[in-house]
């Protein structure tokens, strides 16, 4: 949880505060940077709270099969995972 004065370079999970972007309504907002690059505005009550972007959460449905990769890259990468698992079975 984000209490005091938050500055950059602190982390919080999975974020890095980059800077302060605004303050709306009298709370403040950071730029922040997950561990994965995706840089978003994060609401400092959610410093602590929230995990990061969802990088995480994505990457293991992808590898249950949850859901289906959304990229070529990552539907190359599946096939080919897919081909190797069949071809180990033979």
């Amino acid at each position: 949880m984000a209490t005091g004065n938050v500055k950059a370079g602190d982390v919080f999970n999975n974020w890095r505060v980059l800077n302060e972007d605004r303050r709306n309504r009298g709370v403040q907002h950071f730029m922040c940077k997950c561990v994965c690059g995706t840089t978003r505005v994060v609401r400092k009550d959610n410093l602590g709270h929230v995990q990061g972007c969802g990088c995480e959460r994505k990457e293991y449905k992808v590898r249950t099969g949850e859901v289906k990769p959304r990229t070529k890259k990552a539907v190359r990468k599946r096939i080919k995972r897919i081909m190797v698992k069949n071809e180990t079975k033979r």
